[in-house]
């Protein structure tokens, strides 16, 4: 009896700790967490690579449903013809991945929508156009001196923090999260920033520089 009491009271101080901390899991409504993004360029296009896990299905919503892997892996072509077959073999950590590329409804791109994600700095690839085989390697774009995801995140927050204490009841956030890191859509110097953004009955966003941190453009 003594034991199970015991046992009792350290469960109980175990959740008043958890209670007390203050500290909030946003995980479980990371509808997009996208990681990394990779790039190659190869005779004929270029190629990039988008990584990390996000909702299925994917829909924004204001809510976060259950979550998968993923790497999608584009091929742009310098000339593009539609209906054109492409096929591909990936090396994602050491798993091979093939199969054929989908050509994208509205743009002049062909895609591979795989169901894993890369923790490495490089994807080799492969891409197949008939008899023709191209094999090119592509680089993550993060640096030693950027900002992971989750940093991202946190600096995000704190940028939307009226926003996201308005959504917040008790341990529950009313809304769904994306981070990204995606291609400068400010300026044409190029260079990526990390996008972070809070969607509920609208979207709450900012662009964060992945190495000073600052805030480049917000949106409430």
């Amino acid at each position: 009896m003594k034991k199970i009491c015991a046992v009792l009271v350290c469960a109980l101080l175990l959740v008043g700790t958890v209670a007390c901390s203050g500290k909030f899991d946003y995980s479980e409504y990371l509808s997009e967490n996208r990681t990394d993004t990779f790039v190659a360029e190869i005779e004929g296009g270029k190629l990039t690579a988008d990584t990390g896990t996000r909702e299925n299905p994917y829909k924004v919503d204001g809510t976060s449903c259950e979550k998968e892997q993923f790497t999608v892996i584009t091929f742009t072509p310098d000339t593009f013809i539609p209906g054109k077959k492409y096929g591909y073999i990936a090396v994602i950590d050491g798993v091979e991945h093939s199969g054929d590329m989908v050509m994208h409804p509205f743009g002049d791109s062909y895609s591979a929508d795989i169901k894993d994600k890369s923790d490495a700095s490089e994807i080799p690839f492969k891409i197949v156009d008939g008899e023709t085989v191209i094999e090119t390697t592509l680089k993550s774009v993060m640096t030693e001196d950027m900002i992971d995801a989750e940093r991202a995140l946190t600096v995000g927050r704190e940028a939307l923090q009226e926003a996201f204490d308005s959504h917040t009841e008790g341990k529950t956030l009313k809304g769904e999260l994306y981070v990204r890191i995606v291609f400068n859509p400010v300026t044409e110097e190029g260079g990526y920033y990390w996008y972070v953004a809070l969607c509920a009955e609208k979207t709450y966003a900012v662009l964060i520089d992945p190495k000073t941190e600052a805030i480049i453009a917000k949106r409430e």
